[in-house]
Protein backbone atom coordinates (compact mmCIF):
# COMPACT_ATOMS: atom_id res chain seq x y z
CA UNK A 1 0.00 0.00 0.00
CA UNK A 2 1.54 3.46 -1.01
CA UNK A 3 2.10 6.50 1.42
CA UNK A 4 -0.96 8.07 -0.23
CA UNK A 5 -3.34 5.53 0.22
CA UNK A 6 -2.55 4.84 3.60
CA UNK A 7 -3.42 8.43 4.30
CA UNK A 8 -6.42 8.66 2.40
CA UNK A 9 -7.83 5.78 4.85
CA UNK A 10 -5.95 7.23 7.89
CA UNK A 11 -8.94 10.27 7.24
CA UNK A 12 -11.95 7.77 7.66
CA UNK A 13 -13.88 8.23 10.24
CA UNK A 14 -17.02 5.99 11.56
CA UNK A 15 -19.34 8.43 9.91
CA UNK A 16 -17.64 7.71 6.14
CA UNK A 17 -19.93 8.49 3.96
CA UNK A 18 -19.89 7.51 0.10
CA UNK A 19 -19.98 11.14 -0.85
CA UNK A 20 -20.74 14.96 0.57
CA UNK A 21 -22.99 17.95 -0.25
CA UNK A 22 -22.28 20.00 -3.18
CA UNK A 23 -21.09 23.71 -3.01
CA UNK A 24 -22.32 24.82 -6.20
CA UNK A 25 -25.47 23.93 -8.23
CA UNK A 26 -25.46 24.16 -12.10
CA UNK A 27 -28.31 25.19 -13.89
CA UNK A 28 -29.75 22.24 -15.98
CA UNK A 29 -31.20 23.38 -19.47
CA UNK A 30 -34.75 23.70 -20.33
CA UNK A 31 -37.38 21.40 -21.29
CA UNK A 32 -37.15 17.86 -20.21
CA UNK A 33 -39.68 15.72 -18.05
CA UNK A 34 -40.75 17.45 -14.55
CA UNK A 35 -39.14 16.51 -11.24
CA UNK A 36 -40.44 13.37 -9.41
CA UNK A 37 -41.62 12.63 -6.06
CA UNK A 38 -40.08 9.82 -3.91
CA UNK A 39 -41.98 7.67 -1.63
CA UNK A 40 -40.43 5.83 1.48
CA UNK A 41 -40.68 1.43 1.05
CA UNK A 42 -38.61 1.03 4.07
CA UNK A 43 -37.40 3.85 7.14
CA UNK A 44 -34.21 2.14 8.71
CA UNK A 45 -33.05 2.80 12.17
CA UNK A 46 -29.94 5.14 12.44
CA UNK A 47 -29.73 4.83 16.05
CA UNK A 48 -29.40 0.97 15.33
CA UNK A 49 -26.70 1.45 12.60
CA UNK A 50 -29.08 0.55 10.01
CA UNK A 51 -27.73 2.60 6.76
CA UNK A 52 -28.40 1.25 3.91
CA UNK A 53 -25.84 1.90 0.64
CA UNK A 54 -25.72 -0.93 -1.48
CA UNK A 55 -29.03 -1.84 -3.94
CA UNK A 56 -30.49 -4.94 -6.26
CA UNK A 57 -33.76 -5.72 -7.65
CA UNK A 58 -34.74 -9.38 -8.58
CA UNK A 59 -38.06 -11.08 -8.97
CA UNK A 60 -39.75 -8.04 -7.52
CA UNK A 61 -38.28 -7.86 -4.71
CA UNK A 62 -34.96 -5.13 -3.43
CA UNK A 63 -32.40 -6.48 -1.57
CA UNK A 64 -30.35 -4.03 0.73
CA UNK A 65 -27.01 -3.78 2.03
CA UNK A 66 -26.87 -2.37 5.45
CA UNK A 67 -23.08 -0.69 5.82
CA UNK A 68 -21.96 -1.01 8.77
CA UNK A 69 -23.37 -4.38 9.84
CA UNK A 70 -23.00 -6.53 6.91
CA UNK A 71 -26.53 -7.27 6.39
CA UNK A 72 -28.21 -7.59 3.40
CA UNK A 73 -32.10 -7.64 4.12
CA UNK A 74 -34.86 -8.48 1.37
CA UNK A 75 -37.34 -5.82 1.07
CA UNK A 76 -41.01 -6.24 -0.44
CA UNK A 77 -42.70 -3.12 -2.00
CA UNK A 78 -45.10 -3.15 1.34
CA UNK A 79 -41.90 -2.61 3.17
CA UNK A 80 -41.43 -6.06 4.94
CA UNK A 81 -37.57 -7.52 5.42
CA UNK A 82 -36.18 -10.42 6.26
CA UNK A 83 -32.29 -11.09 6.26
CA UNK A 84 -30.98 -12.67 3.08
CA UNK A 85 -27.46 -12.79 3.29
CA UNK A 86 -24.15 -11.76 5.57
CA UNK A 87 -20.99 -10.97 5.21
CA UNK A 88 -17.94 -9.80 7.68
CA UNK A 89 -19.90 -6.69 9.60
CA UNK A 90 -17.22 -3.64 9.08
CA UNK A 91 -17.88 -1.55 11.92
CA UNK A 92 -15.23 1.29 11.30
CA UNK A 93 -13.18 -0.92 10.07
CA UNK A 94 -14.97 -1.20 6.71
CA UNK A 95 -18.43 -1.24 4.64
CA UNK A 96 -20.70 -3.41 2.94
CA UNK A 97 -21.02 -0.91 -0.66
CA UNK A 98 -22.14 -2.36 -4.20
CA UNK A 99 -24.55 -5.36 -4.65
CA UNK A 100 -24.97 -7.64 -7.99
CA UNK A 101 -26.48 -9.86 -8.84
CA UNK A 102 -25.42 -12.09 -11.69
CA UNK A 103 -27.73 -14.77 -14.33
CA UNK A 104 -27.93 -17.22 -11.49
CA UNK A 105 -29.26 -15.44 -8.89
CA UNK A 106 -25.91 -15.30 -7.38
CA UNK A 107 -25.23 -12.23 -5.08
CA UNK A 108 -22.11 -10.43 -5.24
CA UNK A 109 -21.30 -7.57 -2.41
CA UNK A 110 -18.56 -5.53 -2.10
CA UNK A 111 -16.80 -4.69 1.15
CA UNK A 112 -14.06 -1.73 1.94
CA UNK A 113 -11.31 -1.38 4.23
CA UNK A 114 -11.28 1.86 6.01
CA UNK A 115 -8.11 1.54 7.93
CA UNK A 116 -4.97 0.21 7.02
CA UNK A 117 -4.80 -1.45 10.36
CA UNK A 118 -7.81 -3.20 10.41
CA UNK A 119 -6.63 -6.61 9.68
CA UNK A 120 -9.58 -8.55 10.12
CA UNK A 121 -11.46 -6.89 7.06
CA UNK A 122 -10.34 -8.11 3.97
CA UNK A 123 -11.40 -5.63 1.03
CA UNK A 124 -12.97 -7.35 -1.97
CA UNK A 125 -16.28 -8.63 -3.39
CA UNK A 126 -17.93 -11.30 -1.52
CA UNK A 127 -20.18 -14.24 -3.65
CA UNK A 128 -23.59 -15.15 -1.96
CA UNK A 129 -25.09 -18.25 -3.15
CA UNK A 130 -28.69 -18.18 -5.16
CA UNK A 131 -30.96 -18.12 -2.03
CA UNK A 132 -28.84 -15.94 0.41
CA UNK A 133 -26.99 -17.13 3.84
CA UNK A 134 -23.88 -16.17 5.05
CA UNK A 135 -20.24 -15.89 3.36
CA UNK A 136 -17.46 -15.16 5.54
CA UNK A 137 -14.49 -15.11 3.08
CA UNK A 138 -14.00 -13.09 -0.24
CA UNK A 139 -14.50 -14.42 -3.48
CA UNK A 140 -12.23 -11.97 -5.11
CA UNK A 141 -9.95 -9.44 -3.81
CA UNK A 142 -6.58 -7.78 -5.17
CA UNK A 143 -3.45 -6.52 -3.27
CA UNK A 144 -4.58 -3.13 -5.13
CA UNK A 145 -8.11 -3.07 -4.00
CA UNK A 146 -9.15 -0.51 -0.78
CA UNK A 147 -12.09 0.42 -1.28
CA UNK A 148 -14.06 -1.88 -3.77
CA UNK A 149 -17.74 0.25 -4.54
CA UNK A 150 -19.46 -0.18 -7.27
CA UNK A 151 -20.68 -3.17 -9.27
CA UNK A 152 -21.84 -4.01 -12.39
CA UNK A 153 -21.70 -6.91 -15.27
CA UNK A 154 -21.00 -6.59 -19.02
CA UNK A 155 -23.24 -7.87 -21.48
CA UNK A 156 -20.56 -11.05 -21.60
CA UNK A 157 -21.72 -11.34 -18.18
CA UNK A 158 -18.33 -10.54 -16.85
CA UNK A 159 -18.23 -8.58 -12.93
CA UNK A 160 -16.85 -5.35 -13.11
CA UNK A 161 -15.65 -3.30 -9.46
CA UNK A 162 -14.53 0.43 -9.16
CA UNK A 163 -11.81 1.07 -6.13
CA UNK A 164 -13.11 4.79 -4.43
CA UNK A 165 -9.77 5.11 -3.04
CA UNK A 166 -7.28 3.60 -6.34
CA UNK A 167 -9.22 4.90 -8.98
CA UNK A 168 -9.17 1.76 -10.82
CA UNK A 169 -11.70 -0.67 -12.05
CA UNK A 170 -11.30 -4.18 -11.63
CA UNK A 171 -12.54 -7.00 -14.13
CA UNK A 172 -12.83 -10.08 -12.13
CA UNK A 173 -12.82 -13.15 -13.61
CA UNK A 174 -15.19 -16.19 -12.98
CA UNK A 175 -12.28 -17.96 -10.75
CA UNK A 176 -12.80 -14.81 -8.93
CA UNK A 177 -8.70 -13.82 -10.26
CA UNK A 178 -9.07 -9.45 -10.23
CA UNK A 179 -7.43 -7.76 -13.23
CA UNK A 180 -6.90 -4.03 -13.62
CA UNK A 181 -8.83 -3.01 -16.46
CA UNK A 182 -9.10 0.67 -16.51
CA UNK A 183 -7.34 3.46 -14.24
CA UNK A 184 -6.58 6.76 -15.35
CA UNK A 185 -7.07 10.92 -14.09
CA UNK A 186 -10.90 10.63 -14.76
CA UNK A 187 -10.93 7.82 -12.56
CA UNK A 188 -9.05 9.27 -9.50
CA UNK A 189 -10.12 10.97 -6.70
CA UNK A 190 -9.62 14.77 -6.78
CA UNK A 191 -9.16 17.77 -3.96
CA UNK A 192 -9.73 20.37 -6.56
CA UNK A 193 -13.66 20.75 -5.53
CA UNK A 194 -14.37 22.20 -2.24
CA UNK A 195 -16.51 19.60 -0.33
CA UNK A 196 -16.84 17.19 3.09
CA UNK A 197 -15.67 13.96 1.63
CA UNK A 198 -13.66 11.88 3.82
CA UNK A 199 -11.39 11.73 1.15
CA UNK A 200 -10.79 12.42 -3.00
CA UNK A 201 -13.17 9.54 -3.48
CA UNK A 202 -12.83 8.67 -6.94
CA UNK A 203 -14.25 5.82 -9.18
CA UNK A 204 -17.76 4.96 -7.89
CA UNK A 205 -20.87 3.93 -9.54
CA UNK A 206 -21.25 1.93 -12.67
CA UNK A 207 -23.00 0.79 -15.88
CA UNK A 208 -22.51 -1.20 -19.21
CA UNK A 209 -23.79 1.02 -22.14
CA UNK A 210 -23.64 0.84 -25.87
CA UNK A 211 -20.54 -0.61 -25.97
CA UNK A 212 -18.84 1.24 -22.73
CA UNK A 213 -18.77 1.59 -19.37
CA UNK A 214 -20.24 4.66 -17.85
CA UNK A 215 -18.40 5.56 -14.43
CA UNK A 216 -18.91 8.03 -11.53
CA UNK A 217 -16.06 9.94 -10.26
CA UNK A 218 -17.59 11.30 -6.65
CA UNK A 219 -14.96 13.97 -5.46
CA UNK A 220 -14.67 15.54 -9.18
CA UNK A 221 -18.84 15.65 -10.00
CA UNK A 222 -18.46 14.00 -13.19
CA UNK A 223 -19.73 11.62 -15.69
CA UNK A 224 -16.91 9.09 -17.08
CA UNK A 225 -16.85 6.88 -20.48
CA UNK A 226 -14.82 4.09 -20.93
CA UNK A 227 -14.89 2.83 -24.37
CA UNK A 228 -15.02 -1.40 -24.76
CA UNK A 229 -12.48 -2.08 -27.48
CA UNK A 230 -13.30 -4.95 -29.30
CA UNK A 231 -10.77 -7.43 -27.88
CA UNK A 232 -12.36 -6.65 -24.59
CA UNK A 233 -9.34 -3.75 -23.21
CA UNK A 234 -10.38 -0.66 -21.58
CA UNK A 235 -10.06 2.48 -23.74
CA UNK A 236 -8.91 5.99 -22.55
CA UNK A 237 -11.48 6.98 -19.77
CA UNK A 238 -12.78 10.17 -20.28
CA UNK A 239 -15.33 12.71 -18.71
CA UNK A 240 -18.83 13.14 -20.22
CA UNK A 241 -19.60 16.14 -17.75
CA UNK A 242 -17.24 17.48 -14.71
CA UNK A 243 -18.48 20.27 -12.51
CA UNK A 244 -18.05 20.75 -8.95
CA UNK A 245 -21.75 21.43 -8.63
CA UNK A 246 -22.04 17.42 -9.03
CA UNK A 247 -19.60 16.84 -6.05
CA UNK A 248 -21.18 13.58 -4.04
CA UNK A 249 -22.19 11.25 -7.25
CA UNK A 250 -22.63 7.89 -5.88
CA UNK A 251 -24.72 5.05 -7.44
CA UNK A 252 -25.86 5.08 -11.05
CA UNK A 253 -28.91 3.25 -13.10
CA UNK A 254 -29.50 2.79 -16.47
CA UNK A 255 -32.98 2.76 -18.36
CA UNK A 256 -32.19 0.07 -21.01
CA UNK A 257 -35.92 1.48 -22.90
CA UNK A 258 -34.30 5.12 -23.49
CA UNK A 259 -30.89 4.94 -22.48
CA UNK A 260 -31.16 7.44 -19.95
CA UNK A 261 -28.58 7.17 -16.73
CA UNK A 262 -29.75 8.22 -13.31
CA UNK A 263 -27.60 9.56 -10.45
CA UNK A 264 -27.35 9.54 -6.62
CA UNK A 265 -25.98 12.32 -5.32
CA UNK A 266 -25.19 11.89 -1.65
CA UNK A 267 -25.50 14.95 0.81
CA UNK A 268 -27.38 16.69 2.76
CA UNK A 269 -30.07 15.87 2.10
CA UNK A 270 -28.83 15.13 -1.50
CA UNK A 271 -30.92 14.98 -4.72
CA UNK A 272 -31.72 12.16 -7.62
CA UNK A 273 -30.63 13.49 -11.26
CA UNK A 274 -30.83 11.79 -14.68
CA UNK A 275 -28.62 12.38 -17.82
CA UNK A 276 -29.41 12.05 -21.24
CA UNK A 277 -27.68 13.16 -24.59
CA UNK A 278 -29.61 16.16 -25.72
CA UNK A 279 -31.03 17.08 -22.66
CA UNK A 280 -27.91 16.33 -20.16
CA UNK A 281 -28.34 16.65 -16.14
CA UNK A 282 -32.09 17.01 -15.17
CA UNK A 283 -33.30 17.16 -11.54
CA UNK A 284 -35.43 13.88 -10.95
CA UNK A 285 -35.49 14.35 -6.69
CA UNK A 286 -34.64 17.14 -4.62
CA UNK A 287 -34.42 16.99 -0.82
CA UNK A 288 -36.35 15.25 1.30
CA UNK A 289 -37.60 12.52 1.91
CA UNK A 290 -34.14 12.04 0.75
CA UNK A 291 -30.84 11.80 3.46
CA UNK A 292 -27.86 11.41 1.80
CA UNK A 293 -29.04 9.03 -1.50
CA UNK A 294 -26.09 6.33 -1.98
CA UNK A 295 -27.73 3.58 -4.62
CA UNK A 296 -30.22 3.96 -7.54
CA UNK A 297 -31.56 0.47 -9.43
CA UNK A 298 -34.32 0.04 -11.98
CA UNK A 299 -36.47 -2.34 -11.85
CA UNK A 300 -40.33 -4.00 -11.32
CA UNK A 301 -40.99 -3.62 -7.74
CA UNK A 302 -44.82 -3.84 -6.38
CA UNK A 303 -45.71 -4.69 -10.15
CA UNK A 304 -44.76 -1.44 -11.35
CA UNK A 305 -41.66 -0.22 -13.26
CA UNK A 306 -40.00 2.14 -10.10
CA UNK A 307 -36.51 3.66 -9.60
CA UNK A 308 -36.13 2.52 -6.12
CA UNK A 309 -33.18 4.95 -3.97
CA UNK A 310 -31.26 3.67 -0.51
CA UNK A 311 -30.75 7.12 1.75
CA UNK A 312 -27.28 6.02 4.13
CA UNK A 313 -27.77 9.52 6.43
CA UNK A 314 -24.45 8.86 6.96
CA UNK A 315 -23.93 12.79 7.48
CA UNK A 316 -27.48 13.23 9.31
CA UNK A 317 -26.50 10.57 11.60
CA UNK A 318 -23.57 11.97 12.83
CA UNK A 319 -24.78 15.67 13.12
CA UNK A 320 -25.43 16.67 16.48
CA UNK A 321 -28.60 18.12 15.26
CA UNK A 322 -29.90 14.56 14.97
CA UNK A 323 -32.98 13.70 12.50
CA UNK A 324 -31.60 11.47 10.45
CA UNK A 325 -33.74 9.45 8.17
CA UNK A 326 -32.51 6.59 6.17
CA UNK A 327 -34.40 4.79 4.09
CA UNK A 328 -35.36 3.11 0.89
CA UNK A 329 -37.45 4.54 -1.11
CA UNK A 330 -39.22 4.67 -4.39
CA UNK A 331 -39.79 6.81 -7.51
CA UNK A 332 -42.63 6.58 -9.90
CA UNK A 333 -40.95 8.29 -13.04
CA UNK A 334 -42.81 10.75 -15.14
Amino acid sequence: MNMHTSSVLLALSVTIAACATATVEPQPPEGGPKPATATIVHAFDAASFQLPEGLVVREGKAYVGLAPLGTILETGSDGSTRTYATVPPGGRDGYLTGLAFDAAGNLYAASTRNRPDASATTPGIYKIPAGGGAVTKPFASSPKMTFPNGLAFDDKGLLYVTDSAAGIVFRIAADGAAEEWARGAALEGSVACRSDLPFPMGANGIVFARGAAYVLNTSKGSLVKIPVLPDGRAGEPSAVFEDCGYVGLDGLARDAADGTLYVAQNGLPGRVLSWSEGLGVRPVVDGAPLDGPASLELGVFGGEKRLLVTSAAFFSSASPAGGARPSLASIRLP
